[in-house]
């Protein structure tokens, strides 16, 4: 998997490397990226970052001189897995815990959410809500 990701960061940043140094730079740390994604058109990449020490989302037009688009984890939330589900929506599933109030007393509540991000508008909405 490693060797995967150091080739897809390989080609990107020979490509690409001027317009987008920040993002190539981020995508050569391999500790900091846990997974990436092609879209369906193989015109844009996305992949897992670290931004402010927490898991994000960074989704790199495979074009030169467009900027890329962050999508950081929000509040106590995070990012465990995301994918593509259309050539501008990517799909993000977060992980997350709140506390909840029972007739036994405050339990601590763990959940995942679905958000669609429109990688194009940088817009978000959620899908669901276990």
């Amino acid at each position: 998997m490693k060797h995967l990701m150091f080739m897809i960061g390989a080609v990107f940043a020979s490509c690409c490397m001027s317009a987008n140094a920040d993002i190539a730079s981020d995508f050569s740390r391999l500790e900091d990226t846990w997974a990436a994604e092609i879209s369906p058109d193989g015109k844009t990449l996305a992949y897992g970052c670290q931004y402010k020490s927490k898991r994000s989302v960074c989704i790199l037009p495979l074009e030169p001189g467009i900027d890329q688009t962050l999508y950081p984890s929000a509040g106590e939330s995070r990012i465990i897995d995301f994918y593509w589900a259309s050539n501008e929506h990517v799909v993000i599933i977060t992980d997350g815990s709140s506390t909840q109030e029972f007739s036994t007393g405050l339990q601590m509540v763990r959940f995942n959410r679905a958000i669609s991000f429109n990688a194009k508008s940088g817009k978000s909405a959620m899908l669901l809500k276990d």
